[in-house]
């Protein structure tokens, strides 16, 4: 069941309603949020294979380049 919901995922679907890749995809995705006035971003699960490395990985890279 989880199979068949991965495979229903599309590309498309990924870009309009995630913010998800590299750090600077994620940063390229919320500097367009920023643009059209979003002020708050949550961050949560699914956030990849490894929680804690993500969590490290948003701390350590995103975050200080928005400057909070």
């Amino acid at each position: 069941m989880a199979a068949d919901a991965i495979k229903a995922v599309t590309p498309e679907m990924m870009d309009a309603f995630a913010i998800c890749g590299t750090p600077d995809d994620c940063i390229e995705k919320i500097s367009g949020l920023i643009k059209v006035g979003v002020t708050q971003i949550v961050v949560g699960s699914p956030i990849g294979p490894d929680r804690t490395e993500a969590i490290k990985l948003v701390g350590k890279e995103i975050i200080p380049y928005f400057g909070n």
